[in-house]
């Protein structure tokens, strides 16, 4: 049994010798795996990867937003997960990603709340990007929130879009 973050590995093998490459795949398991989430705010149709399941499906994108793990939005996003009963909570993090060549921006800022209702949430955290927007290179930042131990059912994430591209963001991993 794996927890938390795992590469995994697999190799086929033919009388004991590997006539192929061996394939990892990056996974994490934690306590968002597979939730609901609620879209406030939709994704980009252009770039929706896995839909709904997107941000808890437990793997990480890639070097590329079109690998089908990356999901893309245009507007804010404005994303509740819920954990479906309330949970003693330690972390929580989003991957993003910047490549202001084809527009693909990191949010300005990102914070999290918590509730246990989904209606009324506590104080957000903030954390501000420290990226520049004229950083053109590929560059991937998590943003990651210390929970200290707070209990919450329902988790709200909200990234400002202040650059009007893409926000591709991966998934999003909760302990």
């Amino acid at each position: 049994l794996l927890k938390g973050s795992a590469k995994v590995s697999a190799a086929i093998f033919r009388d004991t010798i590997q006539p192929g490459k061996t394939a990892s795949l990056q996974v994490d398991f934690h306590k968002g795996l597979g939730k609901k989430i609620s879209y406030n705010k939709p994704y980009n149709k252009r770039y929706p990867a896995q839909k709904d399941s997107t941000l808890v499906n437990g793997y990480r994108g890639s070097l590329t937003y079109g690998d089908g793990q990356w999901q893309g939005f245009t507007n804010d996003l404005d994303i509740v997960l819920d954990l479906s009963k309330a949970e003693d909570l330690q972390s929580l993090s989003m991957g993003s990603m910047q490549l202001t060549g084809p527009g693909v921006y990191m949010p300005a800022y990102v914070e999290v709340s918590l509730s246990d209702d989904g209606q009324t949430f506590g104080k957000a955290l903030q954390m501000e990007n420290d990226i520049p927007v004229t950083q053109s290179r590929l560059t991937f930042r998590d943003f990651r929130f210390d929970l200290k131990g707070q209990k919450g059912r329902y988790i709200r994430i909200y990234a400002k879009n202040a650059q009007h591209g893409f926000m591709f963001t991966d998934e999003v991993i909760v302990y």
